[in-house]
């Protein structure tokens, strides 16, 4: 069978049982085994040559999955915006490396966990160093022409690492969390600071790892959305007794979470072949979570498990496009 044969088969599921499993702490959700399945990606390549990249971030725009990726095998390294679909053998692919306004030098190499909320595909843009510093970028999904250059319609410098951004439409704010989530800045569309979530605001949330702290455990968020007012977080839960950390993989979903009222469910992953699910990439989409949680190169897959229904997303406007 051809590749293209291959990808076309995206509705067709490899159901592998031990792929994910969702341990949730919630009553009656515990030890359930949620059909999974895999589908093809197609190898990396870009403009004719096979290239590998570390993954970083996932979401959807219609049935287009767009991807934010850290392409590895040149020098200097460059931060790549990667788009793909069903019935293609191949990627579109957009360099969004920049340099970091404050010095002018250092190469904002590394994109983040990202969102696309009514159009506008929000990513963080930072240096491959704990410290930072990063740009925040908004981009008109309808204006990205086809491997031409992305221009952002909006940008704004953030003195640290953002890893990972949501956009909490209804309210319209941004949501950065920094390098293992020691801290979570959170701006208007306009790039104003609204506030800072510290340690201490974190760690009632199992949110955060601080190496100066290792006895506390918390959840290094890899990417996150919101979604009808709920915040879904996943990431690898770093820190307290390793015994308990397994699997280390976790998908937190919080209600309110900018409120003193902020509520909590937390839901392990299973690893699959010794594979991390919670690693990298994460969205959701209808009734479904997709995870990409390894490098791209000559040969790719998508992670998909149903969601349970009481985590499906309500039927209402949400920050979808």
């Amino acid at each position: 069978m051809s590749l293209r044969g291959f990808f076309r088969t995206i509705s067709t599921r490899i159901v592998l049982g031990v792929l994910a499993v969702w341990l949730s702490e919630s009553a009656g959700l515990r030890g359930q085994t949620l059909d999974s399945a895999v589908t093809p990606l197609p190898p990396l390549t870009l403009r004719g040559v096979p290239a590998r990249a570390h993954t970083q971030g996932i979401d959807w725009s219609g049935p287009h999955l767009f991807v934010t990726a850290r392409r590895d095998d040149v020098t200097p390294r460059r931060a790549l915006l990667l788009r793909t679909g069903p019935g293609r053998a191949d990627w579109d692919s957009w360099d969004l490396t920049r340099k970091a306004a404050s010095t002018g030098e250092q190469i904002l190499d590394h994109p983040g966990g990202f969102q696309i909320s009514r159009g506008i595909l929000w990513v963080p843009l930072s240096t491959s160093t704990r410290a930072g510093p990063s740009q925040i970028h908004a981009y008109r999904v309808a204006s990205l022409r086809t491997n031409g250059f992305a221009r952002p319609e909006v940008t704004f410098p953030v003195d640290d690492h953002i890893g990972a951004l949501a956009v909490l439409e209804t309210r319209k704010l941004l949501l950065g969390a920094s390098w293992d989530t020691q801290r979570v800045f959170v701006w208007n569309f306009q790039g104003v600071l609204q506030r800072i979530l510290t340690a201490a605001d974190l760690a009632p949330l199992e949110l955060g790892f601080d190496a100066s702290a290792p006895s506390q455990a918390g959840l290094a968020v890899q990417d996150w959305k919101f979604l009808r007012g709920r915040l879904h977080a996943v990431g690898l839960r770093k820190g307290g007794d390793p015994s308990a950390l397994e699997p280390k993989s976790l998908l937190m979903v919080f209600e309110d979470f900018l409120e003193s009222t902020a509520r909590k469910q937390a839901h392990p992953l299973r690893p699959v072949q010794e594979l991390e699910l919670g690693r990298e990439g994460f969205s959701i989409k209808g009734e479904f979570a997709y995870f990409l949680p390894e490098d791209l190169g000559a040969s790719n897959r998508l992670f998909r498990a149903k969601i349970p229904g009481s985590l499906q997303p309500a039927p209402a406007a949400d920050s979808k496009p």
